[in-house]
This record gives C-alpha cells, structure tokens and sequence, in this order.
C-alpha cells in the first residue's frame, strides 16, 4: 500500500543551504516523507543531520556523479515505489542571466506554502495524463548542443518521441512515480551511471558558468530535457500581483523569500528590500544599473502601483 505522502527527493550538494530547505519543508512536514542525500565527502553530516532533524529525513551518502540527476534516479529506484507523486529538488546555487534565482522561483512555486504544495497535487491528481508540472518561466524547449546524446538515450531507453517538446529547466518539479520509474529503473540508473564516469561528468561543475555548462554536451543536461519527454508536462499556478496602470500587462509572483519575478519571464526579476505601511522598496535585478523603486501594494486586490503615479 502506497503511502499518502508526498516522497520529496533533496539531493543537498550545498549543505549550507539546509537551513534554506529547512524554511520550506518545515511547514509541510505532515504532507511529505523527505529523502535526502549527501555529498559523500562531506565532513559535516551530523551537523546537517541534526539541524535537519524536525523534518525527520531519511539520508543516503553517494559518490559525486551526475549532480543531482543520478542521486534523484537512485533515491527514485530506492524509494519511489512507496509513493504515488514526489517532489524533485537540488540545492541549485547558479543564477538565471546571471541575477534570477532559479532556486528561489522554483522553491516557491512548488513547495512556497501548504496551500501552494496542495494546489499542485490537485493538478497532478485531476490531470492523469501529466507527469510533471513546474513554473511557466522555466518551461522550455531548447535541447542547444545536446539533441545527439538526447536521441541516443531516448533510443536506449526506448522513451517514444511523442512528447519531445516541453522541459523543466532548473531539474526541480513535481511528478508522477510511476510514470518516472517507467522508463528509469534501477537497470537504467546503473547504466547512466556507467555513461557519466566513462565521460568524467563526476565530481560538481560549480566553477562553470551556466552557460558554458549548457553549451557543452553532457549527459546531466540531455537528462535534464529527457524528464520532460516522457509525457505531458504543465504549469503550476502560483498567484499573482498586476501593475496598476502600466501599459505592461505583468503577472508578478512574490516568493517566500522576498523576490519578485514576471510568472511568465522570470528574467524580470527584483529583491524586495522594505515593505511598511502598505508599500514596497523594489531592487530590479534586470536593469542595467540595477533601479530601486517604490510602490504601493494592496494584498488584497493583488495590484502594485507606483508612487508617483498617483493619478
């Protein structure tokens, strides 16, 4: 019998950020059973563990090897058979365009609150047909240099091209088991692990730019596209904030963590640095220099306005 809660599988590589994970996972701990692994070389586990303990994680110690593809398909294989949906995440530090937290948009939208995190099983669970679902600002379609190793392993696993268009960028989602242990058992995990040593894709890149990851052909990214290949992916619907009289027509997501971001574009991106007395002081990311501007915000109908344009 399956349980009812929600597998959610960490792969913590930056165990400085356990405390972040923490924040969010803390608040849904009667919905989730966590599965964490970690770094094998990491000298500090215990004290991981124990600041980790509230959530009462189960932890599994792995080599270095795939980032956190291989561990998500080890922990998949280990322990997805006892649950229905999981929830995919990685201590992800890059930036998207070198300003947008990718870790930051993708937590909220997935996991930003218990009513977000239900609203996303409901999706999953009155839409059989997806797999996975993710935020609409990193939706994506672009395989880049990667389309020949793509081919080659979809073929290998025998993963039909029906579906070749959508993918999650970021690797963080939520899903399906069975559709995920379909096409990726433990036979396959083990084979992909072969490809990754034999490549040298072992040990963390996090001395790379993003882009430069992205523009060298690795099995890590081929998989990264593959997740969303194997059939029908969707968005999440977080909730949203519109500009009060601006001819821009934005949908603005406030995240747990105090950025805001177009839902759409999450390349618009901002830090909100003070909120009192119903305004707001916002650092925008994305303009070169970066601006800092101020607006009033009503929580209730959801609309930002500048100061001054109070017309």
């Amino acid at each position: 019998m399956k349980s009812k809660k929600i597998a959610v599988f960490l792969h913590l590589y930056n165990t400085e950020l356990a405390q972040y994970f923490l924040d969010y996972l803390l608040p849904l701990k009667n919905l989730v059973k966590v599965y964490i692994t970690l770094p094998d070389d990491d000298n500090e586990h215990q004290e991981v563990k124990d600041l980790l303990d509230p959530i009462k994680p189960t932890f599994d110690h792995i080599a270095n090897i795939g980032t956190d593809i291989l561990p998500f398909l080890k922990q998949l294989n280990k322990y997805g058979n006892k649950h229905t949906y999981f929830l995919k995440i990685h201590s992800k530090k890059s930036l998207r365009d070198h300003h947008a937290s990718w870790l930051s948009i993708l937590m909220h939208e997935l996991a930003g609150s218990e009513t977000i995190f239900r609203n996303n099983i409901d999706i999953l669970e009155q839409n059989p047909q997806l797999v996975s679902i993710g935020p609409a600002s990193c939706l994506m379609n672009y395989e880049a240099c990667h389309d020949i190793w793509i081919d080659y392993l979809m073929h290998e696993m025998k993963i039909p091209d029906d579906n070749r268009s959508h993918f999650i960028a970021g690797t963080m989602f939520m899903g399906r088991t069975e559709s995920f242990l379909k096409y990726f058992n433990k036979n396959v995990a083990q084979w992909l692990e072969s490809l990754m040593i034999k490549k040298g894709e072992v040990g963390h890149t996090k001395d790379w730019s993003h882009t430069l990851q992205r523009c060298y052909p690795s099995y890590v990214h081929s998989m990264e596209r593959i997740f969303g290949y194997i059939g029908d992916v969707s968005i999440t619907e977080p909730a949203c904030y519109l500009f009060a009289k601006e001819k821009a027509l934005r949908r603005l997501v406030i995240t747990k963590d105090q950025e805001i971001y177009d839902v759409f574009n999450s390349t618009i991106f901002g830090q909100i640095v003070k909120e009192e007395n119903n305004e707001i002081t916002i650092v925008w990311k994305h303009k070169r220099p970066r601006s800092k501007e101020v607006y009033k915000i009503d929580h209730e109908l959801r609309l930002l306005q500048k100061v001054d344009d109070d017309s």
